[in-house]
């Protein structure tokens, strides 16, 4: 049975996630910081929810990492290897890498200002992407250390007598 749309649908929830991730976000960096002296009062169904999506989104993150750091392509096709099965893999890979970028810097630099006004959930977004940046910029001035010539090559058979 063959269902019509499927990789359409697909691309519409991982849309609409990364808008729950970014509006939520923003909305929570916003009341942070504006909050004053005070932490906000963040609806912590919310904080829950966006969470849950920022999880998703930075597991995304670091596999596109993995995949950058260790395969023997140029340049592999992050969508094609991710999002085969959703319609438009390739730019929504981008635009979800992209997003939980710009929403892990803007944590940083909330937490960064705003300490004792950041909930711990913003604090471990901050961290986690506080991580994934170290990695990135440890992976940038580190020569590769996997190459095609770093595989042994397989034992040759011996002659048949």
């Amino acid at each position: 049975m063959v269902f019509y749309g499927l990789k359409q649908l697909r691309a519409i929830f991982l849309i609409g996630g990364m808008c729950v991730f970014a509006g939520a976000n923003a909305w929570f960096f916003v009341q942070i910081w504006e909050a004053g002296q005070t932490p906000p009062d963040l609806s912590g169904q919310a904080v829950y929810g966006a969470s849950a999506v920022g999880g998703v989104l930075g597991t995304f993150f670091a596999a596109v990492l993995g995949l950058q750091q260790f395969s023997n392509e140029p340049s592999p096709q992050l969508g094609a290897t991710l999002l085969r099965d959703v319609y438009g893999g390739l730019w929504l890979a981008r635009l979800a890498i992209w997003l939980y970028a710009a929403v892990g810097a803007g944590a940083l630099i909330t937490v960064f200002f705003n300490q004792a006004q950041s909930p711990q959930s913003i604090k471990a977004l901050a961290s986690v992407f506080a991580g994934f940046a170290l990695a990135i910029f440890i992976a940038a001035f580190s020569p590769s250390t996997r190459t095609t010539s770093d595989v042994p090559e397989a034992p040759a058979a011996a002659p048949d007598s």
